[in-house]
C-alpha cells in the first residue's frame, strides 16, 4: 500500500463522539512503529517470531499463537475489524491482508487518521506467505531478523523436501470443510506443502486455492492420506472423532489403511512462520516411515 497522506486536518469523526481520536494528531508515521494492531493471524505470529511482540497492542479475534496473544484486546477480524475498538488502542501500525471484503473498513481506519499496512495474500502459496513475512519485517524495522527467520524456514521445508524425494507419492486429500466440501486446491500454501512433503493432491485437478467438490469426487479419486484441516473446533484428544466420521466410507484406501489424519487447533490453517512446523507434520502425515 501506498505510503500515508502528509499529515492534514482529520475530518470529523463518523463514529460517536465519545471516542477521543485527538491522540492521532500526534501519529508517528515517520520511524519504527510501537503500538502496533494486527488483524490476521499470520501477522500477529510473524510480529512475535520476529521478537517484536511487545509492540503488539491488539489482534484479531482469531489470533491464538503464540500464548501471549490469549491477554491482548480483541479487535475483530481483517473482514470486519472493529473501528472504535482498533481507535482507543491508539496504534501508529494496523496491519491486514488484502480483500475486496474489507475495502471499507481500511479506508474507514484511514480516515480517523491511522497507518494502515495491507500485507500480501499469504494463503495464496508458500511463496506468498514468504513476502508477507519480508513485508512485516521491513514495517516494523527488523528487515534482518525477517531474513534470518526465511532462512531457518527454508532450511527446514528443504530438508523434509530432501528427505521424501525418492519415496512413492500417495493420493492425499486435505479436507478444509465439509457443506460443501471444500479441498486445498494446488494454488494454497497446502497444496505446496502437499508437494513438499512427498504426496499427490487429489485436488490438482480442480485447480485453485479452495475448490469445492463433492463427496463423490473424492472417493473416486481413491486417496491414500486423508488430512483433515477442518475449520470446525476439537482438541487434540477428540482427534477420534474425525476417524469416526470418515469411518463411514471403508472403500477410501485411507480408510481402510488407518491413514486418517485430524490434528487438534489450527497449525495447518495459520499460513505464516510456522512453515517449518507445518511441512515436518505433513510430511510425517504422508511418509510416516
Amino acid at each position: 500500500m501506498a505510503q500515508p497522506p502528509a499529515r492534514r486536518s482529520l475530518p470529523s469523526s463518523p463514529f460517536p463522539s465519545a471516542i477521543d481520536i485527538a491522540p492521532f494528531e500526534r501519529l508517528r508515521f515517520a520511524g519504527v512503529p510501537e503500538r502496533i494492531v494486527s488483524l490476521t493471524p499470520g501477522v500477529t505470529e510473524t510480529l512475535f517470531a520476529l521478537g517484536v511482540g511487545p509492540r503488539v497492542v491488539g489482534v484479531s479475534r482469531y489470533c491464538d499463537h503464540p500464548k501471549e496473544v490469549a491477554s491482548l484486546p480483541r479487535v475483530g477480524s481483517f473482514l470486519s475489524p472493529v473501528i472504535e475498538a482498533v481507535i482507543k488502542l491508539e496504534p501508529d501500525l494496523v496491519i491486514t491482508s488484502p480483500s475486496p471484503g474489507n475495502r471499507n473498513a481500511v479506508e474507514a481506519l484511514e480516515r480517523a487518521g491511522l497507518r494502515v499496512e495491507v500485507v500480501g495474500e499469504g494463503s495464496a502459496s508458500i511463496d506468498a506467505i514468504r513476502e508477507s513475512i519480508r513485508a512485516v519485517s521491513k514495517l516494523v524495522g527488523r528487515t534482518m531478523e525477517g531474513l534470518l527467520l526465511l532462512d531457518r524456514i527454508d532450511s527446514a521445508v528443504n530438508t523434509v523436501r530432501a528427505r521424501v524425494s525418492e519415496r512413492s507419492k500417495p493420493r492425499v486429500a486435505i479436507v478444509i470443510d465439509y457443506e460443501p466440501l471444500v479441498l486445498a486446491g494446488p494454488s494454497s500454501y497446502l497444496g505446496d506443502l502437499v508437494r513438499i512433503a512427498g504426496g499427490r493432491n487429489i485436488a490438482d485437478k480442480l485447480g485453485g486455492k479452495w475448490p469445492r467438490t463433492g463427496l463423490e469426487y473424492l472417493i473416486a479419486s481413491n486417496p491414500e492420506v486423508i488430512v483433515d484441516a477442518s475449520m470446525q473446533e476439537f482438541d487434540q484428544d477428540e482427534v477420534g472423532t474425525v476417524v469416526r466420521r470418515w469411518s463411514k466410507y471403508p472403500l477410501i484406501p485411507a480408510v481402510a489403511d488407518g491413514r486418517i489424519h485430524g490434528h487438534g487447533g489450527f497449525l495447518l490453517l495459520r499460513p505464516g512462520p510456522r512453515l517449518a512446523e507445518q511441512a515436518l507434520l505433513m510430511g510425517r502425515y504422508i511418509h510416516p516411515e
